[in-house]
């Protein structure tokens, strides 16, 4: 299942149309990022949705870009339930949809070494994970020439390869945010 929800978030990447030169990009050059919103832990259950902050610098180029970010989340619950995501770096190729327009859609894939740890003392759960996670995402960015750029995106962090893992193997990590980019010139 892992491997076709992967397959699926890269073949876009791969059969994207390459931008035409007759169609200069939006923007070119580099910016800083704030990123907040929340994290469902496991996907689907609402007990396990965190809020999360995220910061980075994006690295644009005609049709793409690359983002290199970190992404902290964490909820006490109430006692015996806790929640922690943390990751860095999360290094993310992403491929924008109409490059030369003011707005436009975005999506991409990567990997991020990140922690997972999710316990629940009243379902008897306990999952720790830390490792390489794959990445997706899927965004829309508005004001590409702008100084400031508003992004909202929705990323999503599959577990999968451990360096080192307790309990059970943690489901993927869902991340809903909302960002302001600015440069620091």
């Amino acid at each position: 299942m892992t491997d076709k929800i992967i397959a699926a978030l890269i073949a876009p990447l791969l059969l994207s149309p390459i931008a035409s030169k007759a169609n200069p990009p939006a923007s070119e050059g580099s910016f800083y990022q704030i990123k907040m919103g929340a994290i469902s832990m496991q996907a689907g259950n609402e007990n396990d949705i965190v809020p999360a902050l995220s910061i980075g610098k994006r690295f644009e180029m005609e049709d793409s870009a690359v983002e290199i970010t970190t992404a902290w989340g964490e909820h006490y619950h109430r006692p015996g339930q806790k929640s922690t995501f943390f990751s860095l770096p999360r290094v993310i190729y992403l491929n924008f949809y109409e490059p030369s327009h003011q707005h436009s859609l975005f999506y991409g894939a990567g990997l991020s070494w990140s922690r997972t740890r999710i316990r629940n003392d009243f379902q008897d759960y306990d999952a720790r994970f830390n490792g390489i996670h794959g990445e997706g995402v899927v965004g829309y960015e508005l004001k590409r020439t702008s100084r400031f750029r508003s992004i909202a995106e929705l990323n999503v962090s599959q577990p999968m390869l451990a360096y080192h893992r307790e309990g059970k193997h943690p489901g993927p990590n869902v991340f809903l945010n909302v960002s302001l980019g600015f440069p620091l010139r």
